[in-house]
């Protein structure tokens, strides 16, 4: 057993620990990172970009097979070959992991392999993978060890049940799968496997899919997954299952009837909770919620001074985005800089097709306006032959200050950073109404809406 000081450990690479441990070395900390499993967390590795590259080859796929008109030879009974796209899609997250290895190399950063366990509020011990347990000591400590998919004891993963990290690796592609959640992952998932010509059944425990968005994006939404042919089973409560032959076949109580429903995977997607669990937390004085979360100021400071919690540890959104903008500021903090956490205006993106985004105030009230431009009078949308969705600005009505923002639309989430950098900047509907934008895009109906709520709109007829 060796034993070692450290300056500033950091537990987990993922968005929020390798963004911290960067700029913690770029304002001279001596910076070193302990991480059990592979550089650049579960974001890079099983979550954010395998997802994302999944989408993206089934949004291409389907847009190719819906134009059969205009491409009369296509083969509508061909399948995407989905080996070929895991060397792709694993192609990509080596690629992503080098470019984190190297500017964390470049930084001077040191990396521990290991599982790493608090031993009391300033010292921690490190076990490798053939089990040899290392002890460090630390002036200062951010957790950044992220989430993980929540297991229902019910639905154990293995053979025909998977999590929504274990789907993303299929190999071939199923004919059907159920989908257990329509939050933002069950969606996703959804749409993409729908596209690859997959039949999809979601199952929701809530009365409507997606409450983190509002009624009338949810209403596009439903109208899109139709559509799909996915399959919107909400109220539901899976009760058990079996697995007969190549078929995983689930029961289904709603209200007062019971549903028998067979697919040849399960998916559980039931949300997420913070990777704190096996910490050792209990040797310390951290504080945690009854959830699991670590309790931190606004500074990100834990009851414990010297350790910092930061990503999907502590509440709010589980986002990478979030995550990296907390690590930045928990390494800013420990430097000696006075920070405090702004969560003014978090863009949120559901990559279902179309694409939805939310910032900043996404609900109104009797002092807030709302702006809503039909992306059916977007040039650039019918082009793409995607004219479905809206895209909606939440003002104030007294100072016409931008508040927030919810989009279902082409590219929602490239253009939602408009109007994030409007709220922070302050501006008003005026401000951006007058900003000159691109003809044909997307991001002409930000300018759009914003006319709406200045009462002077060019492309939407005053009643």
């Amino acid at each position: 057993m060796r034993k070692k000081n450290l300056d500033t450990v950091i537990i987990g690479s993922g968005p929020g620990g390798y963004v911290a441990a960067i700029r913690a070395a770029q304002l001279g900390q001596h910076v070193t990172i302990i991480e059990k499993d592979n550089i650049g967390g579960t974001c890079l590795n099983t979550g954010c970009i395998p997802s994302k590259s999944l989408i993206a080859i089934a949004k291409k796929w389907a847009d190719y097979k819906k134009h059969q008109q205009i491409f009369p030879n296509l083969d509508q009974s061909s399948k995407i070959n989905m080996e070929e796209f895991q060397k792709l899609k694993n192609k990509n997250i080596l690629k992503l992991q080098r470019g984190i290895s190297h500017l964390l190399d470049n930084n001077r950063i040191e990396i521990i392999s290991g599982e790493a366990m608090f031993l009391n509020n300033s010292s921690l011990s490190v076990t490798d993978g053939s089990g040899v347990s290392s002890t460090f000591s630390f002036n200062h400590c951010i957790i950044a060890t992220g989430s993980e998919p929540r297991k229902l004891p019910e639905f154990p993963w293995g053979n025909k049940i998977l999590s929504s990290s274990h789907v993303l690796n299929l190999q071939s592609l199923p004919e059907d799968i159920i989908i257990l959640g329509g939050g933002y992952i069950g969606i996703e998932l959804g749409c993409a496997y729908a596209n690859l010509g997959v039949k999809v059944t979601i199952i929701e425990e809530q009365e409507d899919i997606l409450l983190l968005a509002d009624q009338d994006i949810r209403k596009v939404l439903k109208r899109q997954l139709m559509k799909k042919n996915i399959k919107l089973i909400s109220n539901a409560i899976a009760m058990d299952y079996k697995e007969e032959e190549q078929k995983v076949k689930i029961k289904v109580q709603v209200k007062e009837n019971t549903l028998q429903i067979e697919a040849d995977y399960l998916i559980v997607s039931a949300g997420r909770i913070p990777r704190t669990y096996a910490l050792g937390l209990d040797n310390t004085d951290i504080e945690l919620s009854e959830n699991g979360f670590i309790h931190v100021d606004p500074s990100l400071k834990t009851s414990v001074p010297s350790i910092f919690a930061i990503g999907d540890v502590v509440k709010g959104p589980a986002l990478a985005h979030k995550a990296s903008y907390e690590g930045k500021l928990a390494a800013e903090v420990i430097s000696g800089n006075y920070y405090s956490v702004d969560y003014k205006a978090i863009p949120l993106v559901v990559f279902s097709d179309p694409e939805i985004a939310l910032t900043g105030q996404t609900e109104g009230n009797e002092n807030t306006l709302e702006s809503m431009f039909q992306m059916g009078a977007n040039g650039r949308a019918l082009t793409l032959n995607q004219a479905e969705g809206f895209i909606k600005i939440f003002s104030d009505k007294a100072t016409r200050h931008i508040k927030g923002a919810a989009i279902i639309a082409p590219n929602a989430s490239e253009i939602i950073t408009e109007v994030t950098v409007a709220i922070e900047a302050g501006w008003t509907v005026d401000d951006l109404a007058l900003t000159i934008h691109p003809h044909p895009t997307i991001s002409e109906a930000i300018m759009e809406a914003a006319e709406l709520a200045t009462g002077l709109p060019i492309h939407v007829p005053i009643i």
